[in-house]
Parts: structure tokens; C-alpha cells; sequence
């Protein structure tokens, strides 16, 4: 009898340990969904996307600067004012020197001067088909008489007859200006000097 009480005594323990534990269990951990996304990392080339647009900064400050002598002179002047921060580009005010070798006897001549500039590695060539100078061969316009002499001296190098037209009138210190659309504080004076150009034109903003 004591036996079977004591059997019974078990049996109703073991329950009640295995009832408390399915009970006490601890719960699986669940994924924890954070409020905000961790810090991402920043690269250097987004922090300059990042920055404010120049083309959103009011311009108070609109001038022009040149002549300068040359496309090179001219972007080296831009490149270094875009370098600051500074809204800029070029303009050229419809100066032309053009690089030129006159009429030659007839169109088939004209075809075949052609055909040796283009052997001789030379671009930009254009046959003259009408006018006075039908027969003739444009061989470059440029904004400057300087570049002009140049593209002249490398024909010339070549044996080819060429000469330069410029407008009537148009001064050789060339027609290249850089415009400026700055914001206060833009010293005017001092970045003239700074990119070598011998003077300025206010501009309306």
C-alpha cells in the first residue's frame, strides 16, 4: 500500500516538474527591428554631390573677364575660378581668324590639294566651292590671331602656300573671355590678377 502511494506520490511530481518547465520555457530570441538604420559610411565624392548646387547660389556679382590670348590661357583661367567654386565659362565674341590657301587653277586641282593636306595628317579642311574664292581651301577658324599663326606655321612647315584673314579692324589680343557669376565677397580686382586677365566688364545678373 505504501508502496503504491509512493508510486503515485512520483508520478504526480514528475508532472508538475514537466508542466513548470513547458510553462517557464524561455522564449525563442526574435529579431530585433531597429527604429533607424545604422550610420552609412560616406564617400569622398559623395560629400561634394552633397554639397549646395553652385547653379542655387544667388549671383550678385556678374563680370567678365578677358581678352585673353588663347583657348589654353582661357582654360587655364576657368579651370582655376571652377577650382574655387566659382561659376564660370567661356564666350567668345564672334572674333575669326581663318587659316586659308587661295583659289587653285580648278575644282579637280582643289580636290587633289585637298586629298595631300589629308595625307599629310592635317583636319579641318573645307573646300571653297563658291565665290571669289572658289577653288580655295579653308583650313581652320580660331578666335585668336595667335592660334591662327600657328595652324598657319604647321602648313607652312609643310610646303603649303596658306595666309590668314581676320576681320577688318579685329585686334590681335584675341576675343576669348571667361563670364563670372559669383555671390558676395567675390573680390573682382584680385581674381582678375589671380587668372591673368587685363580687364573686366560688370555684367548684369
Amino acid at each position: 500500500m505504501i508502496a503504491r502511494m509512493l508510486l503515485v506520490w512520483l508520478l504526480i511530481l514528475n508532472l508538475g516538474v514537466l508542466a513548470w518547465w513547458v510553462l517557464h520555457r524561455p522564449a525563442a530570441p526574435q529579431a530585433v527591428t531597429p527604429e533607424s538604420p545604422l550610420p552609412r559610411l560616406i564617400m569622398a565624392n559623395e560629400i561634394a554631390a552633397a554639397q549646395v548646387p553652385l547653379s542655387d547660389v544667388p549671383a550678385t556679382v556678374c563680370v567678365r573677364f578677358g581678352p585673353f590670348a588663347d583657348s589654353a590661357a582661357a582654360n587655364k583661367a576657368l579651370a582655376r575660378l571652377q577650382g574655387e567654386g566659382i561659376r564660370a565659362n567661356l564666350v567668345n565674341e564672334g572674333a575669326s581668324h581663318v587659316v586659308y590657301m587661295p583659289p587653285l587653277a580648278d575644282a579637280e586641282a582643289a580636290s587633289a590639294m585637298v586629298a595631300r593636306l589629308r595625307n599629310e595628317g592635317f583636319v579641318n579642311i573645307i573646300p571653297i566651292t563658291q565665290g571669289a574664292q572658289a577653288n580655295g581651301i579653308a583650313l581652320g577658324q580660331f578666335a585668336s590671331r595667335a592660334e591662327a599663326e600657328q595652324r598657319k606655321a604647321s602648313l607652312q612647315e609643310k610646303g603649303f602656300d596658306v595666309h590668314v584673314a581676320s576681320p577688318a579692324g579685329q585686334r590681335d589680343e584675341g576675343a576669348i573671355w571667361v563670364d563670372v557669376r559669383a555671390g558676395d565677397g567675390f573680390d573682382v580686382d584680385a581674381q582678375r590678377r589671380a587668372i591673368g586677365a587685363t580687364r573686366q566688364r560688370r555684367l548684369t545678373c
